[in-house]
């Protein structure tokens, strides 16, 4: 099913001209619609506390709030003024990650950030994970550094049967179809003589993409590390992984695979729960 809907997350970050360039070269492939969501979260003083916060205080959150939706929004609007397609514009009040969640399940794909703690303005620390397995839709995240030369023309697949990469290999179809070299990689399974995505690729090529399998021995690494180092082998601009995650009392726990990809790539990453 071809991308038309696109939400992509829209803050004050340095990076965030770089997410819109990537939904802009997503959405060029078939003339898609892109959203630009805007989230801010009032600052809530507990209650045994209000009566010493004088009621100028929350005017100037508010004040401030509101002058960084208008700059970001303006941003936005400024980065697709010569934009053909039609777009739309959301703020909204609330948790960030739970926000853009419901708002994505709406569309087809959600394009956020990589966090980047060095920068001041950037408050996305768990957010794309968090997104990713809330919301049922693919996210592609794109990262604060590297180029965006291309994104889907060499893509890395990290497989391993279970239904998280069932799904992002189903969500990522788009891409795949549309891409020069694909590669399929199981990772740390070196007890398993055979090639456990060999069938995975034969389906893959029925669907006439051009596809190699292979069994990645990576004893050495870290399986978060061991998907980046192949990435970065095969020449890949697009990676495709299961977002592994849970809740646990109001936490999310993300695996320790995703949390490192996503800490650490240097291309964008295309996940889904």
């Amino acid at each position: 099913m071809p991308i038309k809907d696109l939400l992509v997350h829209i803050d004050n970050t340095s990076a965030c001209k770089d997410r819109i360039l990537a939904a802009q070269k997503i959405a060029d492939v078939d003339s898609a619609h892109i959203t630009g969501i805007y989230t801010y979260q009032v600052v809530i003083v507990p209650t045994y506390t209000e009566v010493g916060v004088p009621a100028y205080i929350y005017t100037e959150i508010e004040a401030s709030n509101k002058e960084l939706a208008e700059q970001a929004k303006a941003s936005f609007n400024d980065s697709m003024s010569s934009w053909e397609s039609k777009t739309a514009w959301e703020c909204h009040e609330g948790d960030r990650a739970m926000t853009i969640a419901k708002v994505a399940a709406n569309h087809d794909l959600v394009v956020l950030g990589q966090h980047n703690p060095e920068d001041e303005l950037d408050r996305n620390a768990g957010v794309a994970a968090q997104v990713a397995i809330s919301s049922g839709r693919p996210a592609m995240i794109i990262p604060h550094s590297g180029t965006l030369d291309h994104i889907g023309k060499r893509i890395l697949v990290a497989w391993d049967g279970e239904k998280e990469a069932v799904r992002a290999v189903n969500d990522a179809m788009p891409f795949l179809k549309a891409a020069e070299a694909v590669e399929v990689v199981n990772i740390n399974r070196s007890d398993d003589p055979g090639i456990p995505c060999a069938e995975i690729a034969a389906h893959l090529a029925r669907h006439d993409i051009m596809v190699e399998a292979g069994n990645a021995h990576t004893k050495s690494r870290h399986t978060g590390e061991a998907i980046l180092y192949l990435a970065q082998n095969f020449g890949a601009d697009l990676i495709v992984m299961g977002a592994y995650g849970h809740s646990r009392l109001r936490e999310l726990v993300i695996g320790g695979a995703t949390k490192h990809v996503l800490e650490k790539t240097t291309v964008p990453v295309l996940i889904s729960h």
